[in-house]
C-alpha cells in the first residue's frame, strides 16, 4: 500500500476512535498490505458492526415498547 493510500485509511478515523479503522492503521505490515483486500475487509466488518447495532437497536425499541416509553415525543427530542 503505498503512503498515500495509507493517509486516506487514516483520515476515515482523524480522530482515532474507531477501533475497526484503527486495528488496520497500526498494523505494522500495512505497506505490504494491498489496499483494493484492506477496503474490502474494513467494509465487510461495517457491515457486520452495523447489522449487530441494528439487531440491538430492535431489542431496545421492542422492551421501550413493552413498556410505554417509546414514543414520538421523545424520538423527536433527539432530532
Amino acid at each position: 500500500m503505498t503512503p498515500a493510500n495509507i493517509q486516506k485509511l487514516k483520515l476515515l478515523d482523524p480522530k482515532g476512535k474507531s477501533g475497526t479503522i484503527q486495528s488496520v492503521v497500526l498494523r505494522n505490515d500495512l505497506h505490504s498490505q494491498s489496499y483494493e483486500n484492506t477496503l474490502y475487509w474494513l467494509l465487510k466488518v461495517t457491515l457486520l458492526e452495523k447489522e449487530a447495532l441494528e439487531k440491538e437497536n430492535k431489542k431496545y425499541v421492542r422492551e421501550l415498547k413493552k413498556h410505554s416509553l417509546y414514543t414520538n415525543e421523545l424520538i423527536l427530542q433527539e432530532e
